[in-house]
């Protein structure tokens, strides 16, 4: 049983090397491979708003990449009209182990967002496995 085992685990390591070795890493200003792309609009901009005016075409994000304003910032923005926060609005985020609470970061996110013109969505209160 045990020899199954490694075997198994063995052929499974083998296939996920080769997977990456066959996956194609891309730069998307790489016009040759990838400028079709600039033939589309951005994802919101396809919703017709007329006709479905509460519609909210949203994104998680991971906030500390939000709040850097450098890619997820702006493909977020251009691409969404709501977002929500991965982790960040979580107690276990929010709150120490000695109960104080610092919101800091997560005003930082709705601030950014909402001036953004971003619906920031709240997520949960309490989460499970926290």
């Amino acid at each position: 049983m045990l020899k199954k085992t490694l075997l198994m685990a063995l052929s499974m390591t083998v296939l996920a090397v080769q997977a990456q070795q066959k996956y194609e890493i891309g730069n998307p200003n790489d016009e040759e491979h990838y400028g079709y792309l600039k033939d589309y609009k951005a994802l919101k901009e396809y919703i017709d708003y007329e006709k479905y005016p509460n519609f909210k075409l949203g994104v998680g994000t991971t906030v500390n990449d939000y709040l850097q304003k450098g890619l997820v910032y702006k493909l977020t923005n251009a691409n969404f009209t709501e977002t929500v926060a991965g982790n960040a609005m979580k107690q276990a985020s929010c709150v120490s182990n000695n109960g104080t609470m610092n919101f800091t970061t997560v005003k930082n996110y709705v601030n950014a967002a909402t001036a953004a013109g971003l619906n920031v969505y709240g997520h949960t209160l309490a989460w499970h496995s926290q």
